[in-house]
């Protein structure tokens, strides 16, 4: 047997030849430097070469040189030998003219090593390109997506393709707990809603580990918790596969992948997946920032909505302020008001008063009894109120030192809400303005009232005379003669104190009660009072004593009626002073006062219906004694000295008998009907009624003083 020439071969050249064709050409590169230099080596004139992967068998090159072959035996291929050399999966097929030589096998071996390992090179960077490709293809379709549950689509759908997988999820965290967001190719409903904590399956234990994780059999692997085989079994899944989601340095979450065949996940494997993991943190991060992004966007144009809107408010609101100040401060009161606010807001107004009397209203077809009845029932709180048919009544009270005063009623329809609330808040704000005008007016004026009313109870003479005509030059007619009223507010300490009242509190219920007080006495009866802590003083020209009693019941009732644990207690001078004498009418009801406090009396007690129990009363200085006296006896002196009388012997000689009218005509030698006559005198001139006890009694202890004083005088 003929052998091949034999033919020196540099084998750095050929391996570097290799290396060269391997970086730069690639796979048919390397075929080809390795053919040509199969060919070279032996001198064949066929060359047929072919490898085997895989169990797989793939035809690398086969053809003469210049001229195709199929399957490396083509038909028009030269007789010739014919030898086969196989070294690390390669095989190739030289035909020539002789058989090889033992060093050209070993050659051709050689050669066959450096081939393969160049052509495993060129397979390993083109999967490294492919799979550099897949990932940019998969990158570039991920960080396009804005919405979370998408990209985690998508990261699943990536993720099954790279690593051949039948099953991938997505778990991210929520506190100390992984939560299934994403899951593509489960078969069961409970994969998708999986959650895990820390060691459980093997996300949690990723999770708790903070590093990847594999099984090559998850029904058998001893590393893995059992929590979850049940729902592995109906998967049907064997091998699994798990890398951290990691942003910023805090894991977020777990990418997990399972496959139903029987596989092994290698190095590789957890290599594509980490970088797909982070591709997906990457990618979950930007959609949550673009999301935050697009919240903020969304919020700030709220925001500026909302802002356009207030400012049109605040401009609108601004315009309607001035409009009512400037209707303030021209001096026209609640029609000028209603008149302004209907101009501005174009909504029919109404005013009412205290008791729903109506103040002023724009325009004037406005039916009030349906508006006086909602703000009766619901004007306590400002709110807006359905009207019988269409439309609703807006009502906002006017309230100025507490008390609610009157309110501002608006007919609404579609105006804006936020425009009418701040309208009508500005309307009642405007209302309490011209409230407050003339409070302060009444309370000036009743300032200078109170003075004259002091000054008449406790100032000397000149100072009296003085007041009576500063009363006058007020326009107020003080009667000829005239009662002092006295009114106690009982236990309002304690009411304070029970109710949390502090000293404003306090003394603004003490303005209100005396404002009451006023108020519901009628005009001219009461004109003048005035309050000192606790204390109620006013005149009054009322000599009736059932009339005074009726004033001040009306009073009690309208206190009562506000302040129903409030109790009042009056007491009333003796009627018939005139200016000067006030003090004495002021003496005169605190003593009364006094009376009804000891007594525990809660009716009105009137001085000049205590009879002797005001001389017990009285101080030590108290000149009621005298004039308790000359009241009674002074009538029958003057009567006596003018007509040769003998009314008050006759008086005396009554008492000495028993009070028997019989026997005192018989102790002054005069028939009984004279001495009838004479009594009769008497009732006429003192208004005793000598038939009642009580009336006897004052009759007496009247005429055993007269002769007490005259014997010490």
């Amino acid at each position: 047997m003929t052998g091949y020439p034999a033919r020196a071969v540099d084998e750095l050249a050929v391996d570097e030849l290799l290396c060269a064709a391997a970086a730069s050409g690639g796979r048919d590169a390397v075929i080809k430097v390795l053919t040509e230099h199969l060919a070279i080596m032996t001198g064949v004139g066929c060359v047929c070469l072919w490898r085997t992967v895989n169990d797989s068998t793939e035809v690398l090159a086969g053809q003469l040189l210049g001229a195709p072959v199929l399957a490396g035996q083509p038909s028009s291929a030269p007789a010739g030998a014919l030898d086969v050399v196989q070294a690390a999966a390669m095989t190739v097929t030289l035909r020539g003219p002789g058989r090889l030589t033992a060093g050209q096998r070993q050659d051709v071996t050689q050669l066959l090593h450096w081939a393969a390992a160049a052509l495993q090179l060129t397979d390993i960077a083109a999967d490294a390109v492919r799979e550099a490709a897949t990932l940019q293809t998969a990158a570039a379709q991920i960080l396009q997506v804005r919405d979370v549950e998408q990209v985690l689509l998508s990261i699943n759908e990536c993720a099954l393709g790279l690593l051949q997988a039948d099953i991938c999820g997505i778990f991210l965290r929520q506190k100390d707990e992984l939560v299934m967001r994403g899951c593509v190719g489960n078969h069961m409903v409970q994969t998708s809603r999986l959650r895990m904590r820390r060691g459980q399956g093997l996300a949690g234990l990723v999770f708790s580990q903070g590093k990847p994780g594999r099984v090559d059999n998850y029904l058998t692997d001893q590393q893995i918790s059992q929590d979850f085989m049940s729902l592995a079994e109906s998967e049907q899944t064997l091998s699994a596969l798990a890398v951290p989601m990691r942003a910023h340095g805090d894991l977020i979450g777990v990418l997990e992948v399972w496959r139903r065949r029987a596989s092994v996940f290698v190095d590789e494997d957890v290599r594509r997946l980490e970088a797909l993991a982070n591709l997906a943190t990457i990618a979950i991060d930007n959609a949550r920032l673009h999301a935050a992004h697009e919240r903020s966007v969304a919020e700030l144009s709220s925001a500026h909505r909302v802002l356009r809107g207030k400012l049109f408010l605040l401009g609108h609101s601004a315009a309607v302020q001035r409009a009512l100040l400037d209707t303030v401060l021209a001096g026209a009161g609640y029609p000028g008001i209603a008149k302004t606010l209907h101009a501005e807001l174009g909504n029919p107004v109404v005013i009412l008063g205290e008791g729903q009397q109506p103040l002023a209203m724009s325009p004037q077809a406005v039916e009030l009894p349906v508006l006086q009845n909602l703000v009766r029932r619901h004007g306590r709180r400002p709110g807006e109120y359905p009207l019988p048919g269409e439309g609703a009544l807006r009502i906002q009270p006017i309230t100025v030192d507490g008390e609610v005063r009157g309110h501002v009623c608006l007919i609404t329809d579609a105006t804006d809400r936020d425009l009418l609330e701040v309208a009508m808040s500005q309307a009642a704000m405007a209302c309490c303005l011209v409230e407050s005008q003339q409070q302060a007016a009444i309370r000036a004026r009743a300032q200078v009232c109170e003075e004259v009313l002091w000054d008449l109870l406790e100032g000397p003479a000149e100072q009296r005379a003085a007041a009576r005509s500063r009363a006058a030059a007020l326009g107020i007619r003080l009667p000829p003669a005239m009662r002092v009223v006295h009114a106690w507010i009982d236990d309002l300490p304690e009411i304070a104190r029970a109710e949390q009242w502090d000293a404003e509190a306090l003394d603004r219920v003490r303005r209100q009660v005396l404002r009451c007080v006023r108020d519901h006495a009628p005009r001219g009866q009461l004109e003048l009072a005035a309050q000192r802590g606790d204390w109620i003083v006013g005149v009054t020209g009322l000599a009736d004593a059932a009339a005074v009693r009726a004033l001040l019941a009306s009073a009690s009732a309208a206190v009562a009626e506000r302040w129903p644990d409030l109790p009042m207690r009056w007491a009333v001078s003796g009627p018939g002073h005139d200016a000067l004498d006030l003090p004495r009418a002021l003496h005169e009801a605190r003593a009364a006062m006094d009376a009804a406090r000891r007594l525990g009396a809660t009716a009105a007690c009137l001085y000049d219906e205590l009879g002797v129990v005001r001389l017990l009363v009285g101080g030590q200085d108290d000149p009621d004694l005298e004039k308790f006296v000359s009241g009674i006896t002074r009538p029958l002196l003057d009567y006596d000295a003018g007509h040769d009388g003998a009314l008050l012997a006759t008086l005396r000689a009554f008492f000495r008998a028993e009070c028997s009218q019989r026997a005192a005509a018989e102790q002054l030698f005069i028939h009984h009907k004279t001495l009838r006559y004479r009594l009769d005198q008497i009732r006429t001139l003192t208004g005793l009624d000598l038939s009642k006890h009580s009336d006897r009694v004052r009759a007496d202890l009247a005429l055993q003083l007269l002769e007490v004083t005259r014997s010490v005088g």
